[in-house]
C-alpha cells in the first residue's frame, strides 16, 4: 500500500522545475553529484542554519518567510535546485505565529497536544503515535519540513522548567514514548528532533553547565532513551544540547555524535545544534554536529577559513553537507507539497482530549468514582466519562539507589481490580525476548490495566491492554528487545 510520502513524490514528479542549462539540479539521486559541485562557501553556507529571522517574522510582518515564527531555517542553493526547509517547535505542538500583518482575517491556530509527562503517564504507546500523526499532519499543512521534539530528557530534578515537555524519569519508558511520538510524526512525511542530546538535564545554567556523569550511569540512563528512540524509530535528526559532558560541549562531543549514536546504535540522519550562538563551529563539524542553528553569517566565515587553513578536513565538512542534503530531499517542501494550512483541527481538538484523559492519574478514591453514568454525561470537564476507563500510572521520584522516596513508579488506583496468570517467555531468533501475560478483569467496573516488565531492578517493557469489561480476559506482549535483556530474571508487575 502506498503511504503518504510515496503518493506526494509520484503526484510531484511532474512538477519538477526546469534544470539550468548545465542540466545539475539536487534529486534523491545524485547527492554525491551535488556535493563535488558546490563551492567551499557553498558547503559552508549549507551547513548553517538561516538565522533567526523567521522567528521574529510573526511580530516584524516581514515578508519572503514562508512560516512565520518558526523556529529556523536551513539556507537554499538556488542555482543547484537546493531549497530552504522550515524547522519548528515543538513537543507538544505546532509553534507558529497565530497572527499575521499580510493576512488580518485568519488566524492559523495549533492543537495544544498534552504535554509529554501526561502522554507517558497513560503508558499508552498507541495512543502516542496517534498523536503524533495528527501533530505532524498540522506540521505538513502549515508547510513545516523538521518538527523539533520529542524532547526526551529525564526528569533529574523537580525544579528543572522544562519538565513538562518530558516523558519520564524513566528511561525506558521515555525510549517508548519517544519511538511512538516519532512514527506517528514521521508518517505524515514531515522529520522530527530528538532533543537534547544529551544530559540536558536542568534549565539552570543550560548553556554553561557540565553533567559529569561517568559512562556506566550516562548510559544506563541518560543515553538509553534516546538509544531505544533511534533504533526503534530512527528520527530524521537529532538535536545535540547546550550543556557540556564532562568538560566537553556535547555539541562539538565525537564520543557523543559519532562514535555512540552513530556507530554503535546505528543512527541514519543529521545532528543540528540545540539555538546556540558561535561556538567552534570547526570542532562541532569534525564532531559529526551536521547542521548550526539557528545559524550566524560568521560561521559561515569561520568554516571556510579554517578549512583553507587546513585546521577543518573538508570531507568532513562533506560529510555533514552530505546528511543536511539527505535531509532536504525527504522534506515535503522539497517534494513540493501544496500545503493548505488548513488542518482538522477540530478532529486534533477531540484526539487531544482523549489523550489527555488517558493520562489523568487516580491516587484516592473512597467510592465516589466512577460516576453514574447520567452525572458522566453532564459533566463540565468532560473527565469524568473517561474516568471509568480505569486509572492506573502514577509518578515517582527516585534517589540515587532506585529506592522511592514518594510513591511507587506506575502506582495509581483503578475502579476495578485485575488479575494475571499464564505468564510465558518466548526466545525470539533475534534474541529479543518475548513476554506473554494474561489479564483479567476481576472486579466490577471496566478498566484498563498496565502490564510492567522489570528485570535487574528496572523497568524493561510493558503494555496497556485495551478496555476490558468485568469478567474479559486479554493477552498482551511485552517484547523485550537483545539490547535491553536483563543479566537477571524478568518479574512482571
Amino acid at each position: 500500500m502506498l503511504n503518504l510520502c510515496t503518493l506526494t513524490s509520484l503526484f510531484l514528479l511532474s512538477a519538477t522545475p526546469l534544470p539550468p542549462e548545465d542540466g545539475l539540479r539536487l534529486q534523491e539521486d545524485n547527492i554525491p553529484a551535488i556535493v563535488q559541485a558546490l563551492t567551499l562557501e557553498e558547503k559552508a553556507t549549507l551547513v548553517v542554519g538561516g538565522g533567526f529571522k523567521s522567528m521574529l517574522s510573526g511580530f516584524l510582518g516581514e515578508k519572503g518567510v514562508r512560516v512565520p515564527g518558526a523556529a529556523g531555517t536551513t539556507r537554499a542553493i538556488p542555482r543547484l535546485g537546493i531549497p530552504s526547509i522550515v524547522l519548528s517547535d515543538g513537543p507538544a505542538g505546532v509553534r507558529i505565529e497565530p497572527t499575521r500583518k499580510r493576512e488580518k482575517d485568519k488566524t492559523f491556530y495549533a492543537t495544544a497536544f498534552p504535554t509529554g509527562t501526561i502522554l507517558a503517564c497513560s503508558w499508552n504507546q498507541e495512543m502516542v503515535e496517534q498523536v503524533g500523526r495528527a501533530m505532524g499532519n498540522e506540521a505538513l499543512e502549515y508547510g513545516i519540513d523538521v518538527l523539533l521534539g520529542p524532547g526526551m530528557n529525564l526528569m533529574r530534578n523537580p525544579l528543572c522548567g522544562r519538565n513538562f515537555e518530558y516523558y519520564s524519569e524513566d528511561p525506558v519508558l521515555s525510549g517508548r514514548m519517544a519511538a511512538a511520538m516519532i512514527r506517528g510524526i514521521q508518517s505524515q512525511c514531515v522529520g522530527t528532533s530528538a532533543k537534547h542530546f544529551a544530559l540536558n538535564n536542568q534549565e539552570t545554567n543550560r548553556a554553561g553547565n557540565d553533567a559529569r556523569v561517568d559512562e556506566a550511569t550516562a548510559r544506563e540512563l541518560y543515553l538509553k532513551g534516546f538509544e531505544i528512540a533511534v533504533k526503534e524509530a530512527q528520527p530524521w535528526t537529532v538535536m545535540s544540547s547546550y550543556n557540556k559532558l564532562n568538560g566537553e560541549y556535547t555539541q562539538s562531543n565525537r564520543w557523543l555524535l559519532t562514535e555512540v549514536l552513530r556507530d554503535e546504535w546505528g543512527f541514519e540522519g543529521l545532528v543540528m545544534t540545540d539555538w546556540t550562538g558561535r561556538r567552534n563551529t570547526g570542532r562541532q563539524i569534525a564532531a559529526g554536529n551536521d547542521l548550526m542553528e539557528p545559524g550566524l553569517k560568521s560561521q559561515i566565515r569561520e568554516l571556510v577559513s579554517q578549512v583553507k587553513k587546513g585546521k577543518l578536513a573538508e570531507k568532513d565538512l562533506d560529510r555533514c553537507v552530505t546528511r543536511v542534503l539527505e535531509l532536504i530531499v525527504k522534506t515535503p517542501t522539497f517534494k513540493g507539497y501544496a500545503y493548505s494550512e488548513s488542518p482538522d483541527l477540530q478532529a486534533h481538538a477531540t484526539l487531544a482530549r482523549e489523550a489527555a484523559a488517558d493520562g489523568i492519574v487516580l491516587l484516592k478514591n473512597e467510592g465516589t468514582l466512577p460516576l453514574p453514568k447520567t452525572v458522566q454525561e453532564v459533566a463540565v470537564f468532560g473527565v469524568a466519562g473517561y474516568q471509568a476507563e480505569g486509572m492506573d500510572v502514577g509518578y515517582r521520584y527516585f534517589n540515587r539507589t532506585g529506592v522511592p522516596v514518594s510513591y511507587p513508579f506506575g502506582f495509581g488506583l483503578s475502579y476495578t481490580e485485575f488479575t494475571r496468570s499464564e505468564i510465558q517467555q518466548v526466545e525470539e531468533s533475534d534474541g529479543s525476548v518475548t513476554v506473554c501475560v494474561t489479564v483479567k478483569n476481576t472486579g466490577h467496573a471496566p478498566g484498563r490495566e498496565v502490564v510492567m516488565v522489570y528485570g535487574d531492578g528496572v523497568l524493561k517493557g510493558f503494555a496497556k491492554t485495551k478496555r476490558l469489561e468485568p469478567g474479559e480476559t486479554e493477552t498482551v506482549r511485552i517484547r523485550i528487545a537483545s539490547y535491553l535483556r536483563p543479566r537477571s530474571f524478568l518479574m512482571v508487575s
